[in-house]
């Protein structure tokens, strides 16, 4: 008659269970890659023989408020934080250089290069 028996219906259901099931390496190499590669879910289902895209996005939103997430959420977090401020002293000493280089280039005379003495 066409109709899934409730037996039948929990064998499919307990089957496609174990099929989503993450393997601890499977686990491991999602967080490492996760690390490398936040939220490239594209990338990081690369690395998963078995794993597409899709699975990779179910597995981070199950799992984003465990221990493991939280935990590589702040080390990103600081890496930013460091790269932001690594970038802001750049641009500060490349600011300070060109007002040196300009300052210097102000005060030179065109007689021998050397500062001009106000004896006033």
């Amino acid at each position: 008659n066409g109709l899934v028996s409730t037996e039948d219906a929990e064998k499919a259901m307990e089957a496609e269970r174990e099929r989503n099931e993450w393997t601890q390496r499977e686990k491991r190499i999602f967080l490492d890659k996760y690390q490398q590669f936040p939220k490239d879910f594209t990338k990081i289902a690369s690395f998963l023989e078995h794993r597409s895209v899709a699975d990779c996005l179910v597995f981070y939103y199950k799992h984003q408020k465990s221990d493991d997430f939280q935990t590589i959420r702040r080390k990103h977090q600081l890496k930013k934080r460091r790269q932001a401020q690594n970038q802001d002293r750049l641009a500060d000493r490349e600011a300070r250089q060109r007002e040196e280089a300009a300052n210097n280039a102000s005060s030179k005379t065109p007689s021998g290069g050397k500062k001009s003495k106000d004896k006033s």
